[in-house]
């Protein structure tokens, strides 16, 4: 029971990323036209969180190919890999706002009904709070 997106069949993860850190805003980002479907079609544009790392709680990279400690991180709003709870939270918060900020770089390969397969890297956020 595929769908047009295709449906998850492994994800790996990569590194995981445990941070406390300082949401500066949301900014709107353009479509960079990289792709047949730019820009009417991608959805690569829109609104995106963009949070400065302060510190590191936490850092595993178990191979070779996971990111790097990042000293910032984006967050799209409307990407689906992301927790609906952790949008919710993300739209109330204000600029300056210390979070703990924790996320992984999974690599996530999907299948589709027509027996086609895709592998991309998706970078969910595993929790999100305001701290003090």
């Amino acid at each position: 029971m595929g769908t047009q997106e295709g449906m998850e069949t492994s994800r790996e993860t990569l590194a995981v990323h445990e941070t406390r850190s300082r949401f500066s805003g949301v900014v709107q980002m353009p479509c960079r036209h990289l792709t047949s479907r730019c820009p009417d079609r991608c959805n690569h544009g829109g609104a995106v969180a963009v949070f400065d790392v302060e510190e590191y709680v936490r850092y595993e990279k178990p191979g070779h190919y996971g990111d790097a400690e990042a000293k910032k991180f984006h967050v799209k709003l409307n990407d689906p890999c992301q927790p609906k709870d952790a949008i919710v939270l993300l739209e109330s918060l204000k600029g300056g706002e210390k979070v703990q900020l924790n996320w992984n770089h999974d690599y996530v390969t999907r299948t589709y009904e027509n027996g086609g397969s895709s592998k991309s890297p998706e970078r969910p956020v595993t929790l999100l709070e305001v701290v003090e």
